[in-house]
Formats: C-alpha cells, structure tokens, sequence
C-alpha cells in the first residue's frame, strides 16, 4: 500500500475485505490471520490459519470510502 500515492484509500481496501471475510466464514479468526494480495491485478484472500474455504472477491475505493464483497466457498 505505501508504493502507492493514495496509499490511505488501499489499506481502506484491505481493512474492508479482511472484515468482509470475517463476516462471510462461521469461523473464529483475527484480522492478522487473514492475508489479503494482488495477483494478475485481482485480489485474493489467504488465511493463515488451515480453515477449508475458498474465496471470491472483490474491492473498489475512492478517496473517502471503500467497499469490498466477499464470497467464501466452503471446500469439501
């Protein structure tokens, strides 16, 4: 986030989808636990702790708000 000029508006992002990630699992886990990377320009989600999800997301900010949907897949 601080390689970036708005840096403030991309740590937003990434609280936003730690606490959408937090809502979207039936799971007891901390924010420190959930990693939150870019590959390929895409966000993705991974956990520290060995839970069995799989995620879908997505995250948009501007200057004075951030948004963020999280989807989490329960693997099998």
């Amino acid at each position: 986030c601080l390689s970036f000029k708005n840096s403030s508006e991309h740590f937003a992002g990434k609280f936003a989808i730690k606490e959408a990630v937090k809502k979207s699992i039936n799971e007891n886990i901390r924010f420190k636990e959930i990693v939150t990377i870019h590959k390929d320009s895409k966000p993705k989600i991974v956990l520290k702790k060995k839970l069995n999800y799989r995620f879908l997301v997505s995250v948009s900010h501007e200057t004075n708000i951030a948004v963020a949907v999280v989807i989490a897949l329960k693997n099998d």
